[in-house]
């Protein structure tokens, strides 16, 4: 059943929510809260250790001014993510996020691997945003996910025989995500249709995430 490629993808974020979300508060009750920058780092060090899909978690400002990073090396130089790709759309829209939001899939700092990004928006007591955590993660782990779950492994070995040809079933699969990738359903479909099609494309049994 495909549901079960689903709930694989639909774990894989509620795991990311709930740690984001505990990660969040701990910082909250911590002393100092998010001002307590020393340790609002090893925090963040702590949770991308225990991760290891984790490229990289910061705590930027609502400018995209890098506070605190689990690369030590990114809060010495306090590098500014406020021009890349699709921190202008998120912060636009932060007032309104009380969730996680999963931005497009973008080239990362290097411009070599492609990643997602999850952010979360920090608030104070009367609900006003205050920082945002940014999980990047690689869109390769994304697909090794999905090409893992059981349906997968199982069509994938299926072998038949058909008009005295034995033949071979291959899985393409096409992912597209609401609202980062389409904002009604119609066009979601579509990209994930163009996904598959690139998948089927380049060579079959694989997942391809849509892009631009």
């Amino acid at each position: 059943n495909l549901m079960l490629l689903t709930r694989t993808l639909d774990t894989f974020f509620l795991s990311k929510r709930a740690g984001m979300f505990s990660l969040a508060e701990t910082m909250a009750v911590s002393p100092g809260g998010i001002d307590n920058l020393a340790l609002a780092q090893q925090l963040l060090a702590d949770y991308r250790k225990h991760r290891p899909e984790v490229r990289q978690i910061s705590l930027t400002d609502m400018n995209g001014r890098v506070l605190a990073s689990s690369h030590a090396a990114d809060r010495n130089v306090q590098r500014d993510v406020a021009d890349q790709s699709g921190f202008q759309d998120f912060a636009r829209d932060a007032k309104d996020l009380h969730d996680i939001y999963l931005g497009r899939p973008q080239r990362d700092a290097q411009g070599q691997d492609w990643v997602f990004t999850l952010r979360h928006v920090l608030r104070d007591a009367q609900g006003q945003p205050l920082a945002v955590l940014t999980d990047v993660f690689p869109v390769d782990f994304l697909e090794s996910l999905w090409q893992e779950a059981p349906l997968v492994q199982q069509i994938t070995g299926l072998d038949f025989e058909f008009d005295g040809v034995k033949r071979r079933v291959s899985a393409s699969l096409g992912i597209a995500v609401y609202p980062s990738h389409a904002k009604d359903a119609d066009t979601l479909v579509a990209a994930a249709d163009a996904a598959m099609y690139h998948a089927k494309n380049s060579g079959r049994n694989q997942v391809v995430v849509w892009q631009e």
